[in-house]
């Protein structure tokens, strides 16, 4: 029976090669989409689920989103809480190592504590967990970073210098991190080395690291997050923010709002373009039923059963959409160097064989095979043997408004697509022009190490000489690249009330105003003629002011932490963070302690030439530490890197489901046009022009497509305006998008149907009549 029904789908393969061809590519195409996307989701998911302790490791933040913690807190977590075994504190930084004559820009360092070793999976390829951070100058370095500083060389034991100062003993080489983690890892250092640098640990009031704890299993997560929760606002009272734990599973998303509904939007979209292939199939089955309408009749004439006819049509849906799911992973295959740049993923082959992504392809099949195939096999099977046998398929008038209902959804999805698409594309460009209240062109950002601090003054000046050298500054943090914050109850005023926020609080220098081009809106910046200004002054934004209730803030009395003094300007509001978030409070000062990082404005003639001198004059200061930089607003167009991912991929996605569509659109047109010749070619004789006829023909397709973006724009309205609620500041949605998605869709329906459509109107009307 089996081979029977190889040895008919073979014959209607051979009779209708084109329908099959066009129902198996379409399949193919959706396929490929579903697998890929289902690859990048499940990626999504997976982060930081490779560790042996997963369930038991938690971040601990101040509510409801303030990941910086101060120094004693994992120390009193463990000390105090018997359901804490574990703690690890965590500071990222980069740095470049020296090597005999090689030097090296590592960007991906953390400091942390020995039992980072032992809560998170590390596998080590030489040294060991227990000993590899003893020491405050022991280093452990990925087999990647080992590699690249001492090529065939043997690491372990010998000594690296990092930041042209302090010598690094390699203690231990680890597999490469996993890429699905939070933590982007290079090399490992010891955290207390920060106290050696001169770091207080025994401080509450500095939050500048993550701590993670690891607690004990099968504890109540909820009991110990109440336990915890006052731990800070006991030690320091001003401080009323609240503890508690988030699983590390969850950090992921955390860190990147509005990634978790991007990631389901994705695997709903996948779905989508699934159904759409689907339909296809379901509708060019449905509409060449007729053709098969006889071999149905003589089957059942001859006594074959309904079953196995449904077994039969049945079959034929598997067999071909399994064909369609081996070409489908093929193009997966071969799309995927594409598709890995467009998603920021490193995807390889073999991604394909692990048992989840197997697992998977099968529920695709299985999914497709029912989806597609049940519809066309309860449908060609119901047939009445003597009805059809005499031409009549009293089924025909209700497959034609099935189809028409699985026509309007298809290109309802797409709709909703080519809008989405349009919304999320105005989004990122809106992000990345947007005036962010201080100039961000020409900017050049770079780290400034111990001996250029020492001769920072003489290094300003010689810069300053040059004229394409515009201005120059030195901050403890650039603009849309604050980490720290002084939290609530840690910034006081007089005539404080109940006012609880926390405050940005960054340290300036002088020219911080000229180079970065902002507006006072109140007061005076800093000036060097006014000895009261260092260590008393105090330069708030517009936001502080008025979340301090204050409507004349400059003179009065301002403490952040320790730090006291007095407001001498306000500020107007900038965009010193992404625009994900609201402008919040800040205060700057000056101190120059602090501050680690040069910005200068140079002319945007020669930038090249002026990057040639900076460097030229630096490696004279700094021999020993190469000169790196970047630009600020590649800084600030790199924060919107996972929006313009999304932005690229709902181009695909859109791109498919649209062609997708009109495959089965040309499908349904050739059948329209075949069915409808011999009535073309009355309607000619009789004298109807061309024009009516073709516009008779296309209209109804039309009207089926318009009615799917009336339906399709108010749900892609409702569900872009809650993706855009997910940024502080977001651009508006206009009514021409509305017609700009329905007029591309009309547009390609018109292409598809025209075609089909002009040769059945050009048909002489000779070869339709001649047999009747």
């Amino acid at each position: 029976m089996f081979w029977n029904y190889i040895k008919l789908l073979q014959r209607n393969f051979k009779r209708d090669k084109g329908f099959l061809v066009l129902n198996m590519l379409g399949l193919a195409v959706g396929i490929a989409c579903a697998v890929l996307i289902m690859m990048w989701v499940m990626d999504e998911l997976s982060y930081d689920r490779f560790n042996e302790n997963t369930d038991q490791l938690y971040i601990v933040i101040f509510e409801p989103n303030s990941q910086s913690t101060p120094p004693p807190l994992g120390p009193t977590l463990k000390n105090d809480f018997p359901e804490i075994i574990e703690f690890t504190r965590v500071q990222t930084y980069g740095s470049q190592f020296q090597y005999k004559e090689k030097r090296l820009n590592i960007e991906d360092g953390m400091g942390v504590d020995p039992a980072f070793l032992k809560m998170f999976t590390v596998n080590f390829i030489r040294g060991n967990a227990e000993t590899s951070l003893n020491d405050t100058s022991d280093i452990i370095l990925t087999e990647s970073t080992a590699k690249l500083i001492f090529g065939d060389e043997d690491p372990l034991g010998k000594f690296v210098k990092v930041d042209g100062e302090s010598e690094f003993k390699v203690t231990g080489i680890i597999e490469d991190y996993p890429h699905n983690s939070q933590f982007k890892i290079d090399y490992i250092t010891n955290f207390n080395l920060l106290e050696k640098r001169g770091r207080n640990f025994s401080e509450w009031f500095w939050n500048f690291h993550w701590t993670y704890v690891q607690t004990e299993k099968s504890i109540s997560i909820d009991d110990l997050r109440k336990k915890i929760a006052k731990v800070v606002y006991d030690r320091k009272p001003e401080d009323k923010r609240t503890l508690t734990l988030r699983p590390i599973v969850e950090e992921h998303f955390a860190e990147s709002p509005g990634l978790e509904a991007t990631v389901y939007a994705f695997a709903i979209a996948a779905f989508v373009i699934l159904i759409i292939a689907c339909i296809n199939f379901v509708n060019l089955s449905t509409a060449r039923a007729d053709k098969r309408g006889k071999e149905v009749g003589i089957r059942k004439t001859l006594g074959g059963s309904k079953k196995d006819l449904v077994t039969q049509f049945f079959g034929e849906s598997l067999l071909i959409t399994l064909i369609a799911v081996v070409i489908g992973v093929v193009i997966a295959l071969l799309f995927l160097p594409v598709f890995n740049e467009l998603s920021g993923k490193q995807f390889v082959s073999s991604n394909f064989l692990s048992t989840q992504n197997i697992l998977g392809v099968l529920v695709i099949t299985l999914i497709v095979g029912l989806m597609s195939g049940i519809y066309p096999a309860i449908f060609l099977s119901s047939y009445s043997p003597v009805k059809v046998m005499k031409g009549f398929f009293p089924g025909n008038r209700r497959g034609a408004s099935f189809r028409k209902i699985l026509m309007v959804f298809q290109f309802t999805m797409s709709v909703i697509l080519i809008f989405s698409t349009i919304v999320i594309h105005n989004q990122v460009r809106y992000m990345k022009t947007k005036d962010l209240g201080f100039s961000r062109e020409n900017i050049v950002v770079t780290n400034m190490g111990k001996r250029l601090r020492e001769q920072y003054d003489s290094f300003k000046a010689e810069m300053l000489r040059n004229p394409r050298i515009q201005s120059m500054t030195v901050t403890n943090c650039a603009p849309y690249r604050f980490e720290s914050n002084a939290g609530i109850g840690s910034v006081l005023w007089d005539g404080k009330k109940d006012q609880k926020f926390s405050m940005t609080f960054t340290t300036v220098d002088y020219d911080y105003l000229k180079t970065f081009g902002m507006q006072m809106k109140e007061g005076r910046f800093f000036s060097p003629e006014i000895e009261t200004d260092v260590p008393d002054g105090f330069v708030i934004n517009e936001t502080a002011a008025h979340m301090m209730e204050m409507e004349s803030p400059v003179g009065q009395k301002l403490k952040i932490w320790d730090e006291e003094g007095i407001i001498i300007g306000v500020v107007e509001d900038y965009n010193y963070e992404s625009l994900h978030k609201t402008i919040s409070p800040m205060a700057m000062r000056i101190a120059s302690d602090w501050n680690d990082t040069i910005c200068l404005k140079i002319s945007p003639d020669d930038v090249q030439q002026t990057i040639s001198l900076i460097r030229s004059r630096w490696l004279e200061v700094y021999p020993e530490y190469e000169f790196t930089y970047s630009f600020l607003d590649d800084m600030i167009y790199k924060r919107y890197a996972a929006e313009d991912r999304i932005a690229d991929l709902f181009d695909y996605f859109m791109l498919l489901a649209i062609g997708i569509s009109c495959m089965g659109l040309l499908g349904l047109s050739a059948y329209v046009a075949e069915k409808r010749k011999k009535e073309i070619s009355i309607r000619k004789v009789l004298g109807a022009s061309l024009s009516i006829i073709t516009r008779g023909l296309m209209n109804e397709m039309l009207g089926w497509i318009l009615l799917a973006s009336i339906i399709g724009l108010p749900i892609a309205f409702y569900l872009m305006t809650g993706w855009l609620d997910g940024f502080a500041y977001r651009s508006s949605i206009s009514f021409w998008y509305f017609l700009i998605a329905s007029g591309i869709a009309l547009i390609t329906g018109v292409i598809t149907t025209s075609y089909y459509t002009i040769r059945a109107v050009n048909t002489n009307p000779v070869d339709c009549l001649k047999n009747e």
